[in-house]
Formats: C-alpha cells, structure tokens, sequence
C-alpha cells in the first residue's frame, strides 16, 4: 500500500524543513551576489584609478626627461611632508 504523502506528517514536517532550508539557502545566495556585484564596482573603480594613475606617472616620468614639469596630483594628499600625530606614536612605538 503506498503512503499518501498529503496525510503524513513525517513527511510534512520534512517538507517544511525543506522549503525554510531553501529559502534560507536562496536568501544567502542573493546576499553572496549583491557582495560579488558590490566588491566587481570596487575592483573596476581601483582598476581604473590605477590606470590613470600608470598614465600620469609615465606622462611625469616623460615631462621629467623632456624637461618639462606637471605637477603631481598626490602632492595635495601631503603624504609624507609633515609629521603628525599619528606618525609620532607609530614611530615611538617602533
């Protein structure tokens, strides 16, 4: 005699476990590619950033043998030109 699957309630309760397990399961998936599409925008942004930043380098680097001179956009950044801080304590606890 076959089991009427509609009136048993193991398989019920399987069932159920089953679906909340997949639901469960394609929530994550949804959330792991949200991050994949978030962490492809941040890559493409660095890529290019990079490469404008290879490109201005080079121009720089051709200015200088030429003898003329652009200035360097990470000047403004002040990285390395004044002591701060920050550079205090990590060189005191160095």
């Amino acid at each position: 005699m076959p089991i009427n699957l509609a009136t048993c309630l193991p398989c019920q309760v399987l069932h159920a476990e089953l679906e909340a397990s997949f639901r469960s399961v394609s929530e994550d998936l949804a959330t792991c590619r949200a991050d994949l599409e978030r962490q492809k925008v941040l890559n493409d942004r660095l890529e290019n950033d990079l490469l404008h930043v290879d490109q201005h380098m080079g121009k720089a680097n051709a200015d200088r043998l030429s003898g003329t001179s652009t200035p360097d956009p990470l000047t403004s950044l002040n990285i390395g030109t004044s002591v701060g801080p920050e550079l205090v304590f990590l060189s005191a606890s160095l």
